[in-house]
């Protein structure tokens, strides 16, 4: 495993995003258009159709892997990760090295002679994960990786995210309504709402940051569904308070004395 560790580990990078903004033409649904993903389509490269600006990044340093499977159906796990590795891999003779590993890693090694129609969501997912790693980018963007997966299979998800984090990538994902347990496995969350940031910071001061604002969140919620319910009501009237106590995000809470930084 510490083999693994230090083939698949890279150094980490900073994603950093400037003047980030949208203009609506009159008389336009811009519900419709402009979603989380097409914001992480925008942020990341992914597509440029109606984005102006500069995205200062190395695109061979960082993947995007879409809410959507697209895999063959009918090629086994090891055959997508040949494939993989003759388009990526610039050493072939690691080839089998590689792809070994990086099954290992994420548990499919046990189902590398399996159609991609017959595993699981979860295998699906960590199999998208898996193709990506085999030219190991700094940065993973990620639409929605829970949808469609249960509970527990969505946990294990954002778990692996993490271990990859930990291993010095940068892992930037949307996630469409998490429950406690996954929400409290980010490192750092920014909520978006009508334009303005209304939250930005470590999971755990979530509930802390709402009583700034003297909103307390019950006991039965989980802080995620709580924030977006406060900031989803139809006239909007917390968005500018919550803005205004990130400083429309400048400021960034954190799970300890002093509250922000």
């Amino acid at each position: 495993m510490d083999q693994a560790r230090t083939l698949l580990a890279r150094q980490s990078k900073d994603v950093e995003f400037q003047d980030v903004f949208y203009t609506v033409k009159e008389r336009t649904n811009f519900w419709v258009m402009l979603g989380s993903g097409s914001l992480l389509n925008a942020i990341s490269g992914f597509r440029r159709d109606g984005v102006t600006g500069c995205i200062k990044m190395k695109r061979d340093n960082a993947c995007y892997i879409t809410q959507d499977d697209h895999h063959q159906t009918l090629l086994t796990v090891e055959e997508l990760m040949n494939l993989s590795c003759d388009l990526k891999l610039k050493q072939r003779h690691r080839k089998a090295e590689v792809l070994t590993e990086i099954l290992e890693n994420l548990n499919l090694n046990h189902r590398r002679n399996v159609t991609a129609e017959k595993l699981s969501g979860g295998e699906r997912k960590r199999l998208s994960i898996a193709l990506e790693l085999v030219d190991n980018p700094n940065i993973f963007f990620l639409d929605e990786p829970t949808s469609g997966l249960d509970e527990v299979t969505a946990a294990q998800c954002i778990r692996l995210l993490r271990g990859m984090a930990r291993e010095g990538r940068t892992i930037v994902c949307t996630i469409h309504q998490p429950s406690a347990t996954i929400y409290n496995c980010f490192d750092s969350i920014y909520v978006l709402a009508k334009g303005h940031c209304v939250y930005q910071g470590s999971p755990r001061a979530t509930i802390p940051f709402l009583r700034l604002a003297q909103l307390d969140c019950p006991r039965n919620y989980s802080p995620s569904d709580y924030i977006i319910e406060l900031v989803d009501a139809e006239d909007g009237h917390l968005v500018p308070a919550l803005s205004e106590l990130t400083e429309n995000g400048k400021l960034i809470y954190v799970a300890s004395p002093g509250g922000h930084r």
